[in-house]
């Protein structure tokens, strides 16, 4: 399905049981979002990569959801990004902004017990996408179970992807936050970027499992990382849920970046430090 050309309002898929589409095993993205003007869409409850019944993988070649080109303040929520040759979700391009990715499992199957990795990223917001929230504020049920990808968790990277809230989501553990399914690298990753937020005021995110670090900001400036974070414990807030168990990953690495503001949350089992700063 493409969205484009300044289109706007228009829902795909619905809330309502059985009103979800099923769009898996096409040679491009699952569903594209494109063109400035193009607002106000809804992917909601859709299955995207997946079989019928979101427990096996049915890929599409490319992203799950790919929304660039300056499409804006669109929402996608509910849906299962799984099993897709590229990104879950990837958000890219100067005045794609203001877009929503909430209450959706990316990357395991429809229980949230395991994965169904797709290929890339979980999430990836790129190349000037700006202003974008991933998961929730206060609501509970907009938590995103982003987990089992092929390479991290989260991705936000270059100096002009600014401004984007990483808030609650669970980041390579379980639907229920008490057990891993491992995104391949880092849970959250910083890559050459400024003034984003990971976690955020609200509700917490558990950032857990994974194979690499838990949050890992390398270059750029001014990220926050807020203090309702559990990094590397499950969501009981004590069993040990550690992140680079197998290749001794802190909890948070921060590497050849200036100017970050780490509030004190809870880390602990991971492989590594803490905090590691180099």
């Amino acid at each position: 399905i493409r969205l484009l050309g300044g289109t706007l309002s228009n829902t795909i898929g619905g809330a309502s049981a059985g009103r979800g589409n099923i769009l898996s095993g096409n040679l491009s993205h699952g569903i594209g979002i494109y063109n400035t003007g193009t607002v106000s869409n809804v992917i909601a409850s859709n299955l995207i990569g997946t079989n019928l019944s979101g427990t096996s993988p049915l890929p599409n070649a490319l992203h799950g959801i790919v929304v660039q080109e300056a499409a804006s303040s669109n929402v996608i929520t509910g849906n299962l990004i799984s099993g897709n040759g590229s990104d879950g979700v990837n958000l890219n391009g100067a005045g794609t902004r203001m877009n929503l990715v909430l209450a959706n499992r990316i990357g395991t199957n429809l229980a949230g017990t395991a994965a169904i990795s797709n290929a890339g990223n979980g999430v990836a917001i790129l190349s000037g996408a700006s202003e974008n929230r991933i998961g929730a504020f206060t609501l509970p049920f907009e938590v995103n179970t982003i987990s089992g990808n092929g390479l991290v968790g989260m991705l936000v990277g270059g100096m002009t992807s600014i401004s984007n809230t990483l808030r609650a989501n669970r980041v390579g553990a379980s639907l229920n936050g008490m057990a891993a399914i491992p995104n391949r690298g880092a849970g959250v990753s910083l890559q050459t970027t400024r003034a984003n937020t990971v976690c955020g005021n609200g509700l917490g995110s558990i950032i857990a499992g994974n194979a690499g670090p838990g949050i890992w900001i390398n270059g750029g400036r001014e990220n926050r990382v807020d203090n309702v974070c559990q990094i590397g414990v499950a969501a009981d807030g004590a069993t040990a849920l550690g992140n680079g168990l197998s290749t001794r990953q802190a909890g948070i690495s921060l590497t050849n970046t200036i100017s970050n503001l780490i509030l004190p949350g809870l880390i602990a089992y991971n492989g590594g430090a803490g905090i590691a700063v180099t």
